[in-house]
C-alpha cells in the first residue's frame, strides 16, 4: 500500500525513516519516507487486525514473542491478549530505524518487553538473539514462544524478517533436540554422576603445567586419514589434545596425544580406549562427570574429573565437595576447543572437523566404534564447503558448526582450520596441515603425570548425600500417595505444589534431573500459570500424572544408587560378600535355561531366576538385597548398566549367532561371552574383539 504524500501527514521528511500518522484518529506507524512516497511498516488503519489474522487463537497462549519494532497500538494489543506472556523481545539492525522508533517513547515501562538492538553483521545478530531467549526453553518445548512480522514490514526489510523467524526456529530445533537427547540420557548421565563423583580422580587441571603457543585439536572426521602423516613430524613441537573417536588413527600413526577428552555417556565409549591401553598408560585424559563411569574405573591413565560450566543439576551442585569447571559445549569436538583455550594459545589447529560427510562416511577409517551402526542420518542437509560450494551433512552437525563459530569469535585466538575436507566454519582461516604446522609449530613444555591412585578418593559430601537420601524417601512418599488420585491431590495441594515440584528442592532437582524435559516443562508451565488459565484441570492432571509415573521410576533407579554407595563406601557398612547368581531367564520355552546355568555355576552357590523382562530399578534392587556376584542372560539381552554400574561380571549365553544391533555397546570390561557349542563358538568369535573372553560350555568353570 502507498501512502500519498497529500494525504494528512505528520513529521514527515524525505529519505529518512520516520513516525508517520495516516490522519489524526489513526496510529504513528514506522514509515520509509521518500520525495515520491511513504511506506509504512504496518497496516496504518487497523495495524492490530493483522496482528490477529497472523497469530489468530494462538495469541492468548503464547508466552514469548519476537517482533520488529511495531506500533504502539501493535504492542499494546499484543500485551493485553496475551494473558500469559512473560517476554516481548523488540529486536532491529537498522541503527536509524530504530532511533526514530525509540525517540517517539511509543514503548511505556513494562517489564516484559525487552529492546535488542542487533548487530549489523548477521552471525553476530543471530548471536545476540540465541542470548535472549536463552532463558526461554521451556517455553519453546510447550509450543509457546512466535514471530511476528507485519507483512508490510517484510517487503520493506525482508533480510531481518527471514533472520528472525530461521534463527527462532534454530533456537526451537536446538531446544528440541536436547530435550530428545535428555530425555533419552537424562537418567544415564545421573548414574554417571553419581558413580564418578564416587571413585573420584587422580588429578585437577592445576596439576598440568602446560606452555603452548599452538595446540592442534583432533577430531575424527574422515580428512584426517589423509593428513595425519603431517601431525608426525611435529608431534613434539604442538600440544595435541585429541578427541577420544580420533585416538586409534593417531595411534597407528605412532603419534601420542598430550592429552585426550571424552564427555559420552554411553558405554560404547569403552571401545575407543579397550584396544589402546598400554599406549594410554601415561596419557591425561580430562572427562565431565556426567561421562560414562567405565572410562573413569578402567582407564589406565591419570583422569581428572571436570564440571560444566553452567551446571544445571541443583542436587549435583551441591553434592559435590570440590570440582574445576570447563566449558565442554555440544560435542567432544567442542570439549577439546575449549581445553585448548584454557591454555591461552596464540594459535589453533583443527584437524578431522569435517562436520560432514566424505562419500558416505563421517569418521576416519580407524574409529571402528561407528554410533550411527551405518545407518546414516535421518536429517541430511548441505553445508557451505570449506572449499567453496556445499557438502553433505547432517542437523546436529550443523548445529555443532554454529556453536563452533559462536566460540571462536569469541575466543581472540587464531584459529586455522586444516581439516581440509568438510564444511566452512566462519571465524577460521583455511590452510593445509603440513603449511599450517611449518607455520606456527614452536617449542613446548609438558609436565608428565602419572596415575596415582593415592589421589583417588571419592568427592561425595557423606553427610549431604544421607540428607538428600532422606529428602528423596519423603518425596517418593510423596509421589506414591499423588498417584493414587492425581486430581485429588492437586486440588488439595494447590498452594504447596510449586514447593514441592520445584528446582529449589534438591530432592526433585535430583528426580527430575532423570526425567523427562518436555514432562517437566509443561508440568512447571502448568504451575505457573493459575490453573483457570490452563486449557482444561483434565489436561493439567493427565500431565500430572506422567510426571509421577516418570518421577516414581527414577526414585527407585537413585534410591538404589544410593543404597549402592553405601554398600561400598560407607566406612560403618559391612562388608559384602558377593555369593549368589543372578539369570535372567528369557520367556522361551523350548530350552531348560536353568539346567545350562547349573552346568556353568558348579561352585553350588545360589542361582536366584528372575525373567529377563524385568525393569532395571526391579534388578538393581535384587542386587542390593541379594549377594550377587554375576548375572547370566542368554542372547544379549540385557544392558550395560545391569553389570557395570554395581561393578559385578556378566555372562551372556549364546545359543545361536544373532547379533543384535546394540552388540557392541555390551563389549566392556566384566563381560564374557559362553556358546552353548563349537559352531556358535567360531562364529561369534569372528565378530567379537580379542580383548572379550569367549569360551564353549564345556570349557567354562566360575570361581567361587
Amino acid at each position: 500500500m502507498i501512502i500519498h504524500p497529500e494525504k494528512e501527514c505528520h513529521s514527515v521528511d524525505t529519505h529518512h525513516w520516520q513516525m508517520v500518522r495516516e490522519s489524526t484518529d489513526c496510529t504513528s506507524i514506522l514509515t520509509w519516507c521518500t520525495d515520491d512516497y511513504l511506506r509504512p511498516t504496518e497496516n496504518p488503519f487497523n495495524p492490530e487486525k493483522e496482528v490477529i489474522d497472523e497469530l489468530g487463537e494462538s495469541l492468548s497462549a503464547l508466552k514469548t514473542v519476537i517482533l520488529p519494532p511495531c506500533s504502539q497500538v501493535t504492542i499494546d494489543f499484543i500485551l493485553n491478549q496475551a494473558v500469559r506472556l512473560e517476554k516481548l523481545v523488540v529486536a532491529d539492525w537498522n541503527q536509524d530505524r530504530l532511533s526514530v522508533w525509540k525517540g517517539t517513547s511509543c514503548i511505556k515501562e513494562n517489564s516484559l518487553i525487552e529492546l535488542v538492538e542487533l548487530a549489523a553483521d548477521s552471525n553476530t545478530a543471530k548471536r545476540q538473539l540465541a542470548s535472549v531467549l536463552s532463558s526461554q526453553m521451556s517455553n519453546f518445548l510447550a509450543g509457546d514462544v512466535a514471530v511476528y512480522i507485519p507483512k508490510r514490514f517484510r517487503r520493506l526489510d525482508p533480510n531481518l524478517a527471514q533472520m528472525l523467524e530461521k534463527t527462532t526456529l534454530r533456537i526451537q530445533q536446538k531446544y528440541c533436540s536436547d530435550a530428545a537427547f535428555r530425555s533419552l540420557h537424562a537418567w544415564h548421565l545421573t548414574i554417571n554422576k553419581f558413580l564418578n563423583l564416587s571413585h573420584g580422580a587422580q588429578f585437577n587441571l592445576s596439576h598440568l603445567h602446560i606452555q603452548a603457543s599452538t595446540i592442534v585439536i583432533v577430531g575424527a572426521g574422515p580428512s584426517l586419514d589423509q593428513n595425519v602423516q603431517s601431525l608426525t613430524n611435529y608431534r613434539d613441537n604442538v600440544l595435541i589434545i585429541a578427541t577420544d573417536a580420533s585416538i586409534s588413527t593417531l595411534f597407528a600413526h605412532n603419534i601420542k596425544p598430550h592429552l585426550i577428552v571424552s564427555m559420552d555417556d554411553a558405554s560404547l565409549t569403552w571401545r575407543f580406549y579397550a584396544n589402546h591401553l598400554s599406549e594410554c598408560s601415561d596419557v591425561p585424559l580430562i572427562i565431565p562427570y556426567e561421562a560414562n563411569h567405565l572410562v573413569l574405573r578402567h582407564y589406565p591413565g591419570p583422569v581428572c574429573l571436570v564440571e560444566k560450566t553452567n551446571e544445571r543439576d541443583d542436587w549435583f551442585r551441591q553434592m559435590k565437595s570440590m570440582s574445576d569447571t570447563l566449558l565442554v559445549g555440544r560435542c567432544v569436538g567442542h570439549m577439546a576447543f575449549h581445553m585448548a583455550a584454557h591454555f591461552r594459545p596464540k594459535n589453533l589447529i583443527m584437524i578431522g572437523f569435517d562436520l560432514a560427510y566424505k562419500g558416505n562416511e563421517f569418521h576416519s577409517k580407524e574409529m571402528k566404534v561407528p554410533f550411527n551402526q551405518g545407518k546414516g542420518s535421518t536429517n541430511v542437509i548441505e553445508l557451505g564447503g570449506i572449499n567453496g560450494g556445499t557438502v553433505k551433512s547432517d542437523l546436529s552437525m550443523e548445529f555443532y558448526r554454529d556453536y563452533f563459530e559462536t566460540v571462536i569469535s569469541d575466543s581472540g585466538i587464531n584459529v586455522i582450520n586444516a581439516t581440509e575436507g568438510g564444511a566452512a566454519i566462519a571465524g577460521t582461516s583455511v590452510q593445509p596441515l603440513s603449511e599450517a604446522l611449518e607455520e606456527f609449530a614452536s617449542e613446548i613444555k609438558v609436565n608428565q603425570l602419572r596415575k596415582s591412585n593415592s589421589l583417588c578418593e571419592s568427592l561425595l559430601d557423606s553427610e549431604e548425600l544421607n540428607l538428600l537420601g532422606k529428602q528423596l524417601n519423603s518425596l517418593i512418599e510423596e509421589i506414591v500417595l499423588a498417584q493414587k488420585n492425581p486430581r485429588r491431590y492437586l486440588l488439595e495441594h494447590q498452594s504447596s505444589l510449586a514447593t514441592l515440584f520445584s528446582p529449589d528442592n534438591p530432592a526433585y532437582s535430583l528426580l527430575s534431573s532423570c526425567c523427562s524435559l518436555l514432562l517437566i516443562s509443561k508440568f512447571q508451565n502448568a504451575l505457573n500459570d493459575n490453573i483457570s488459565l490452563f486449557s482444561g484441570i483434565d489436561d493439567l492432571i493427565n500431565i500430572f500424572a506422567m510426571l509421577l509415573d516418570d518421577m516414581l521410576e527414577s526414585g527407585r533407579l537413585l534410591s538404589a544408587m544410593i543404597l549402592f554407595h553405601d554398600n561400598e563406601f560407607s566406612s560403618d557398612a559391612l562388608p559384602r560378600y558377593h555369593q549368589s547368581v543372578l539369570l535372567l531367564e528369557p520367556h522361551d520355552n523350548n530350552m531348560n535355561y536353568a539346567d545350562i546355568v547349573s552346568q556353568i555355576v558348579t561352585d553350588k552357590r545360589t542361582i536366584i531366576t528372575q525373567s529377563e523382562s524385568l525393569s532395571l530399578p526391579e534388578i538393581w534392587e535384587i542386587l542390593n538385597r541379594e549377594s550377587i556376584q554375576t548375572i547370566v542372560c542368554f542372547n544379549s539381552s540385557i544392558i550395560p548398566d545391569t553389570w557395570s554400574v554395581p561393578g559385578i561380571q556378566c555372562i551372556d549365553i549364546k545359543t545361536s549367532f544373532s547379533p543384535k544391533d546394540y552388540e557392541r555397546s555390551l563389549w566392556i570390561p566384566d563381560y564374557q561371552i559362553v556358546c552353548l557349542d563349537d559352531t556358535i563358538f567360531l562364529e561369534w568369535e569372528s565378530l567379537i574383539p580379542g580383548d572379550i573372553p569367549i569360551q564353549t560350555l564345556k570349557e567354562i568353570e566360575i570361581n567361587g
